[in-house]
């Protein structure tokens, strides 16, 4: 992605603007840290702090909580590190009742999720149900898709914790954009 423009870069958020609009998936950074010596825009991608307040005037997804450290403090944010973790999908639990609703905050669709689904488990955190999500590829940028679970009562009672499975194809485990340790201890019954 490397322009000359006569000495001058490529602008981070016009970039991560039309990566979003066209739900790119991936970038290549092969040719774009230093040629002759000099850096490019990735590189100068790492040292462009990025904000809420950019990000909303530019229209991007993201999520409030990327801002906060693992003691929900304050951080500050590159450029790079917004398009190193937005690109492509970025799954998150949003909410949890009788339904759960995955919110994408990825610039496309997890089109390469093979096998997506809701498990219980039991004090021991083995499987006691489980709800196979079968349209979580078509989940778009910015878009939520609401999974409604009807549990049988018996095994509601015998569940403790919930949790979210999906594979890529090939079996690749993957995560999702929330910290699952958040959702290990909601009490099901």
């Amino acid at each position: 992605m490397h322009q000359n423009n006569n000495g001058q870069l490529i602008s981070a958020p016009l970039i991560a603007q039309r990566l979003a609009v066209d739900h790119f998936t991936s970038l290549s950074i092969a040719h774009n840290c230093k040629e002759d010596g000099k850096d490019y825009s990735l590189s100068s991608w790492k040292r462009q702090l990025v904000t809420p307040a950019l990000l909303d005037q530019y229209k991007l997804p993201y999520q409030k909580s990327w801002f906060k450290d693992t003691n929900d403090n304050e951080t500050s944010r590159s450029w790079y590190e917004y398009i190193r973790d937005y690109l492509g999908y970025r799954l998150a639990v949003k909410d949890i009742s009788y339904q759960v609703n995955l919110t994408n905050y990825g610039m496309a669709a997890p089109v390469l999720i093979n096998k997506a689904e809701l498990v219980l488990l039991n004090a021991s955190k083995k499987a006691v149900a489980t709800k196979e999500i079968t349209d979580v590829a078509h989940l778009q940028s910015l878009k939520v898709l609401p999974v409604e679970w009807q549990v049988d009562k018996a095994l509601a009672k015998k569940a403790k914790y919930l949790a979210f499975k999906f594979t890529g194809y090939g079996n690749t485990g993957n995560r999702l954009a929330n910290n699952i340790a958040l959702l290990r201890d909601i009490i099901i019954c």
